[in-house]
């Protein structure tokens, strides 16, 4: 059976033509539905413990303002703050920085430093040259 291509329709048009068409891709749509599910709904939980934190949080905030955030270690819980934290966090943070980067760094130089040479791959797959006197390739 022969295929019969119309020199007027373009890839363009062909490819615009089966788009429109009336046929659908049901399993394509569903996995989509279920991946934006599995997008959606640890995104629900999430913002639903922020909001379980905010508003546990909010009596503090609203008592002491900013005072929460630069106060340091106390012995009465009410008047605690967490800048050692914020500090200790911060500190842990630039520490890691400062150590990880240098050392993958270097890493990579001994591990490229390290490897030897290869042999080329036509080493032993070349076939031996055989020279003719007389005869010019």
């Amino acid at each position: 059976m022969a295929v019969v291509i119309d020199p007027r329709v373009t890839t363009g048009d062909a490819v615009r033509a089966e788009l429109r068409g009336a046929k659908r891709d049901v399993r394509g749509l569903a996995f989509q539905v279920l991946l934006l599910l599995c997008l959606l709904l640890p995104l629900l939980v999430l913002i639903v413990l922020l909001m379980r934190v905010i508003s546990g949080a909010w009596s503090v905030f609203s008592d002491r303002g900013t005072d929460f955030l630069t106060t340091g270690l106390a012995s009465d819980p009410a008047q605690a703050g967490v800048w050692q934290g914020l500090v200790g966090s911060f500190g842990i943070a630039v520490a890691c920085i400062l150590l990880t980067f240098p050392v993958g760094i270097a890493r990579r130089n001994a591990r490229q430093n390290s490897t030897r040479p290869k042999k080329p791959i036509h080493a032993d797959t070349r076939k031996p040259e055989i020279r003719v006197p007389g005869v010019t390739v």
